[in-house]
């Protein structure tokens, strides 16, 4: 791998036509606590994990993450439109795959942020030797489907999930999908 794609993975990051894309730093918490309290918003929170969302926790998550900063196995990056923070992904190593996990703030949807970020991101990474990204997402998350599809991910398993309970704590299932891409 060149020192140039090191330093943009793991050190400086890199610039695509309107955004920074960097690693994780632990300045960026109160944004990333933005995008997770936009997300715990949307009708689309019962399909991922819940995260706690006080300061403190968030705090110290989000440490943890740029502690990570010169990992290959582990990677989270911050996606900037000037200084805000406004989305991120996330890369950790699997058995013969990474997987790849994302959030953008909803103020900042449909305007190409992600797949711009992401196709940059990816480029670098196929460039270091990644050869293949899987993701999991619900079936009903039409947002997130259309940007893994537009990406380059294609269907190739579903699984029955629930990481939230109602009212009565019974489980609420969803159909989930996990897509993968190959670079």
């Amino acid at each position: 791998m060149s020192s140039v794609l090191i330093d943009e993975l793991s050190g400086r990051g890199f610039r695509t036509e309107r955004l920074a894309v960097r690693r994780v730093r632990e300045s960026d918490w109160r944004d990333i606590q933005s995008i997770w309290l936009d997300f715990d918003a949307s009708e689309y929170r019962y399909y991922d994990m819940p995260r706690e969302t006080s300061d403190d926790a968030v705090m110290h998550r989000i440490a943890y993450w740029a502690s990570l900063s010169d990992s290959f196995e582990h990677m989270f990056f911050s996606v900037c439109l000037q200084e805000r923070v406004i989305g991120y992904f996330s890369f950790n190593i699997g058995e013969d795959c990474y997987e790849t996990g994302y959030c953008f703030h909803r103020f900042y949807s449909g305007k190409g942020y992600a797949s711009e970020s992401f196709r940059a991101l990816t480029a670098r990474l196929g460039a270091a030797g990644m050869s293949r990204i899987i993701a999991g997402t619900a079936l009903r998350n039409l947002p997130s489907i259309r940007f893994l599809e537009k990406n380059g991910f294609v269907l190739y398993d579903t699984q029955r999930l629930a990481f939230h309970t109602d009212e009565n704590n019974e489980p609420v299932f969803f159909e989930g999908g996990w897509f993968e891409k190959y670079l």
